[in-house]
């Protein structure tokens, strides 16, 4: 039997999305939730300026995720990130 672990998913969200931006959040945090996670907690660190163009972008909303999940569910997740398209960059790590 796994047991869950801490993560914290850090993403930024392309800044002329708009609407799209919310939804991209709400369907990690879906993710989450259909693999029996759970959010501990959700932080929007705003728009800020990047070190370097992504997808020729300068600027980019930046959002912190901190969660309980599966191990084997990580793959789900960066998937869920990978196909957003919204979803300039995005980061996971274990607490």
């Amino acid at each position: 039997m796994s047991t869950r672990h801490d993560y914290e998913g850090v993403f930024i969200i392309d800044p002329s999305s708009g609407e799209e931006g919310e939804k991209s959040i709400a369907a990690v945090e879906e993710v989450i939730g259909k693999n029996k996670g759970t959010v501990e907690k959700k932080e929007k660190w705003g728009r800020k300026n990047l070190a370097y163009e992504i997808k020729r972008k300068k600027e980019g909303f930046h959002f912190l995720l901190s969660f309980k999940i599966e191990p084997k569910a990580i793959s789900e997740l960066k998937r869920v990130y990978q196909l957003n398209s919204s979803i300039l960059r995005h980061l996971i790590f274990r607490k």
